[in-house]
């Protein structure tokens, strides 16, 4: 398991993504909303998986810090910063075709326990 330390900043006033939440929700084992826009996650992906699936549903102008923390004190954090257009546009899609694939998964998940 990954611990991973993920903050935002949506640039358009009044932006609030629910679409950020869902991918937090559905790649984590556990997670702490910590600040209106920073969670604390434990997830079974890499941090440069989590970024683009993040960043899958973010503008462009929007910023997003991921900090891996994994580990002794996270004496050597990883850091990833996604500012402005960074990402073609195929990769971005492919993003977005994986979180509706764990959006599936999820779904078949909760069917499986009701």
């Amino acid at each position: 398991m990954n611990l991973l330390s993920a903050s935002y900043t949506l640039e358009s006033p009044g932006q609030n993504n629910p679409a950020i939440y869902e991918v937090i929700r559905l790649v984590s084992a556990e997670f702490s909303h910590i600040d209106e826009s920073q969670f604390l996650i434990k997830t079974p992906y890499t941090e440069p998986l989590v970024r683009l699936l993040l960043w899958a549903e973010m503008d462009v102008n929007d910023h997003l810090l991921i900090l891996d923390v994994s580990g002794v004190h996270a004496v050597n954090c990883r850091i990833a910063w996604q500012v402005g257009a960074q990402g073609s546009p195929s990769t971005r899609l492919e993003a977005r075709r994986l979180i509706h694939e764990l959006r599936r998964v999820a779904a078949l998940k909760q069917r499986l326990r009701a």
